[in-house]
């Protein structure tokens, strides 16, 4: 698929190309590359369009954090999780701050979103995910606003 604002990650060797845009709307489609075999197939679709959104990997589950989704113009708060094993995302708990173009990564099994926007905004506030108890909390703000930070 043509795909432009991705989130991309690697899980159990593959690499995943995850939601997206592509030219005139928001993707909910996702592919992964198998390495070995030089082949890309697509797997489970999400549950909400979304590009320029944040992915991580952690406890053998693929994350996709916020985005935009492109049909309501609205950036999301939502957050999906992909299980590999059973070729399905399901909804985590939410942000409570709308968050495209965040950074997402992980430190001692905790899921960060850093930055990113809201529409109008830039953030400086940084999130982390429990997903042991399925909680977001504020953690302290970075000291500038940022957006699309790898």
């Amino acid at each position: 698929d043509r795909r432009s604002t991705l989130g991309a990650a690697v899980l159990n060797g593959l690499l995943y190309a995850v939601g997206g845009f592509d030219g005139s709307t928001g993707l909910s489609s996702v592919e992964a590359y198998n390495m070995k075999t030089d082949e890309w197939f697509h797997v489970a679709p999400m549950n909400t369009r979304r590009s320029s959104v944040g992915v991580g990997v952690m406890g053998g589950m693929l994350y996709a954090v916020g985005g935009y989704d492109g049909a309501s113009r609205q950036c999301l708060s939502t957050v999906e999780c992909y299980n590999y094993n059973s070729n399905e995302w399901t909804y985590v708990a939410g942000m409570s701050t709308r968050r495209s173009g965040a950074g997402v990564g992980v430190l001692s099994n905790l899921l960060y979103a850093v930055g990113g926007h809201d529409g109008p905004l830039v953030r400086k506030s940084v999130e982390v995910y429990d997903p042991t108890i399925n909680v977001w909390k504020q953690v302290a703000d970075m000291n500038m606003c940022r957006r699309n930070a790898g």
